[in-house]
C-alpha cells in the first residue's frame, strides 16, 4: 500500500492493528509504501480499511531468496556467516543458518557484543544468553573459550535454530 507522506503515522497505525505480526515500510520521496504479507482473510481486512489496494503473488522460492543478501560479518577474529559463505583460514568461523530465528550477526548491537565477548573472553568465565535467538552470541562465546555457556529463548523454533547451529559448530551450549 503507498499512501501520502502525510497520511503515513495514519497508515502506520492502521497497519499495526491489521497486522500485529509486522509489515515492511520503505520512504519514498513524499510517499510511504507498506507492505504485508498475508493470506486471504488479511486481504480482505485490508480491503475494509483502505479500498483501493494492489497484490502480488510471492514467488514459490521465498524462504530461499533471503540468502542472496546474506553476507558474512568480521569481528576481530570472529567471522560470523552462513554454510553457503566459506570462512577464511584466519578466521574463527561461527556459522549460522538463522532459519526463522533472529540473529545473523549483522545487527551493530550483535556486533557491539561480539566485540564485548572478545574482550572478556577467559576460560573460567560463564555466559548466559537471554534470548538467544539464532545462538550466535553463545556459540561465538564457545569458540572464544568461555567455560559454561546457556542459551534461553522462549520461541521453540528459535530454540530449535539455536540448537541445529551449536550443533552444526560443535558448540556446548
Amino acid at each position: 500500500m503507498t499512501v501520502p507522506a502525510d497520511r503515513a503515522e495514519e497508515a502506520r497505525a492502521a497497519m499495526l492493528e491489521l497486522f500485529p505480526d509486522g509489515f515492511e515500510e520503505a520512504d519514498r520521496p513524499g510517499v510511504l509504501e507498506l507492505v504485508a504479507y498475508t493470506d486471504p482473510a488479511g486481504a480482505t481486512r485490508l480491503w475494509r480499511a483502505f479500498g483501493e489496494y494492489s497484490w502480488s503473488e510471492v514467488p514459490e522460492d521465498w524462504q530461499h531468496r533471503w540468502r542472496e543478501f546474506h553476507r558474512a560479518v568480521r569481528v576481530g577474529p570472529l567471522w560470523v556467516g552462513p554454510p553457503w559463505l566459506e570462512a577464511p583460514p584466519d578466521a574463527i568461523a561461527v556459522v549460522i543458518d538463522p532459519g526463522r530465528a533472529f540473529g545473523t550477526g549483522a545487527h551493530p548491537t550483535t556486533q557491539l557484543c561480539l566485540q564485548l565477548l572478545i574482550d572478556l573472553a577467559e576460560d573460567d568465565r560463564s555466559l548466559l544468553d537471554i534470548g538467544c535467538g539464532s545462538g550466535v552470541l553463545s556459540i561465538a562465546a564457545c569458540k572464544l573459550g568461555f567455560g559454561h555457556v546457556v542459551a534461553l529463548d522462549h520461541d521453540p523454533v528459535t530454540l530449535e535454530a539455536a540448537a541445529e547451529n551449536a550443533r552444526a559448530n560443535q558448540a556446548t551450549v
